[in-house]
């Protein structure tokens, strides 16, 4: 598992905490200043390895965000039951010299799916939670039915402890 070089970039990392941030709002662990800590217990893990075990943790259905111990023993279970399969391959969506084609980042998904930043696609997001009534207790105080183009002057959410989206 062990290699130089890191598997998973400081940009997909923030991705992950940002992704986890959106989903356990109630989260005192994966703040800002935790991050530079964090990002070294998984650094090398390959992002699929990453992904998959914050979605499986994700899928348990816990009310609070994993540990980062919880987090780095799911990562190790699933590379020890892929035998380092994902770590040893070539990282995900790295191209090749030369290749003219767009990796699927999270600007592409945006872009894809009409929303112009991260921001609206959590507004939107709400916005469906609420017409579905599965908002959470904590959010049931605002009202998401204003369309984006009003929303975007007021909507605004915490990741970490300073920087507001």
């Amino acid at each position: 598992m062990r290699t130089n070089n890191p598997l998973t970039s400081k940009q997909e990392f923030i991705m992950m905490i940002n992704w986890i941030n959106v989903r356990w709002v109630n989260n005192p662990i994966y703040v800002q200043k935790n991050i530079k800590l964090y990002y070294d217990d998984f650094k090398f893990f390959s992002p699929d390895t990453n992904w998959e075990a914050i979605n499986n943790l994700y899928d348990k259905g816990s009310k609070f965000a994993p540990t980062p111990s919880e987090w780095r023993k799911a990562c190790m279970n699933i590379y020890e039951s892929m035998g380092g399969h994902y770590e040893n391959r070539d990282i995900k969506g790295k191209l090749e010299a030369g290749e003219e084609e767009e990796r699927y980042t999270l600007k592409v998904y945006l872009r894809e799916h009409g929303f112009d930043s991260f921001r609206h696609a959590v507004y939107m997001h709400l916005q469906k939670q609420q017409k579905q009534g599965r908002l959470m207790p904590y959010q049931e105080d605002n009202d998401y039915q204003a369309p984006w183009s009003e929303a975007k002057e007021w909507f605004r959410f915490q990741i970490g402890d300073e920087n507001d989206v």
